[in-house]
């Protein structure tokens, strides 16, 4: 098999980042400003002032976290025939290994890789919060694996596509094996 990598895309990345600062933006109002935001249904200024104070840390925080990655220009997401490498989105999983993958699904705008083992991949995780991502991804979605391509430099469709013509592939090698 060849070696498909793809790079995050650039044009994607500007623009969240654009998207980002817009809305970093429209909070500090809110924390320096709160008796102008004072309305019949938010009327307590300590409320304001958080709110203000989140969305900024949030948004700012995605906004540094989005110039690094356009900075750091590696490839986000590698499918080879030892399974896919996934580096696209804050929860870098590392290589999923083909006979780990029990399916590959899309929903919405996520692929979903189902896992026969899904606490190998919770354990790898480089910090506590992306566990917690992992352990919130599994609630909501019945795994900790999933793949946006709302950063790659592909189409969503194309890159289930690809995975699940590989999986099958891998799959079906791994059928023909008798011991």
């Amino acid at each position: 098999m060849n070696k498909m990598e793809f790079k995050s895309s650039r044009k994607k990345i500007y623009f969240s980042i654009i998207g980002c600062i817009i809305f970093t933006s429209a909070f500090i109002p809110l924390y320096l400003y709160p008796t102008y935001f004072i309305s019949p249904i938010f009327r307590n200024i300590f409320f304001i002032k958080i709110v203000g104070l989140i969305g900024f840390l949030l948004f700012g925080w995605v906004t540094l976290v989005l110039i690094i990655k356009e900075y750091e220009n590696k490839i986000s997401l590698t499918v080879d025939d030892f399974g896919i490498l996934d580096n696209s989105n804050l929860v870098k999983t590392g290589l999923i290994e083909w006979e780990d993958i029990e399916e590959i699904k899309t929903n919405n705008r996520l692929i979903l890789i189902n896992v026969n083992n899904p606490e190998k991949y919770i354990e790898k995780a480089e910090s506590k919060f992306q566990a917690f991502l992992m352990k919130s991804n599994t609630k909501i979605y019945g795994t900790p694996i999933t793949v946006s391509s709302s950063l790659l430099n592909c189409d969503l469709n194309k890159l289930e596509k690809i995975l699940k013509e590989e999986f099958e592939k891998h799959n079906s090698d791994r059928s023909n094996i008798t011991i």
